[in-house]
């Protein structure tokens, strides 16, 4: 990854105007970067004004077109460089490692995910989410850790 394509950009008070100083960044119209992302100009405005997240794919086009820091995108922090290298490393390959031990099966799209968790935005976004779940499901995660369908990471296997 050449540093000559990473966009820098000051952070401003939410994602919806950071989002449109990276459309103007790269030279867009909302016409022309709806275009690109597929979807409509009324897309594009809403995430403007903040009332819609773009989909994790576009965002995933976005970091790999464009170079664009998704964690400054979503948070307004500049990913620190040394996270940059940790992008395909160690992370998922731990994760891979884990579930292999355990016949738990990998599809091959989940290496994408894997590489999206690795922004520490993205990542906080995601565990938020899952704790809000395990609270949510909380009597169904006891049962199926009583029934033996899942298995808690500590429990030695």
């Amino acid at each position: 990854m050449s540093d000559d394509n990473i966009i820098l950009l000051k952070p401003e008070e939410t994602m919806g105007d950071r989002f449109r100083l990276f459309r103007e960044k790269i030279g867009k119209t909302q016409e022309e970067l709806a275009k690109e992302m597929k979807g409509s100009v009324k897309l594009v405005k809403d995430i403007e004004k903040g009332k819609r997240m773009p989909s994790i794919i576009c965002l995933y086009y976005f970091l790999t077109t464009y170079k664009l820091d998704l964690n400054w995108l979503l948070t307004g922090t500049a990913t620190p460089k040394h996270q940059e290298k940790l992008i395909g490393g160690l992370p998922p390959n731990l994760i891979k490692k884990y579930c292999k031990e355990r016949n738990i099966p990998i599809k091959e799209n989940y290496d994408e995910l894997l590489v999206l968790l690795q922004i520490p935005g993205i990542y906080q976004l995601v565990f938020a989410k899952l704790i809000e779940c395990k609270h949510i499901f909380k009597v169904e995660i006891e049962n199926q850790i009583k029934s033996g369908k899942i298995v808690r990471l500590n429990d030695g296997q």
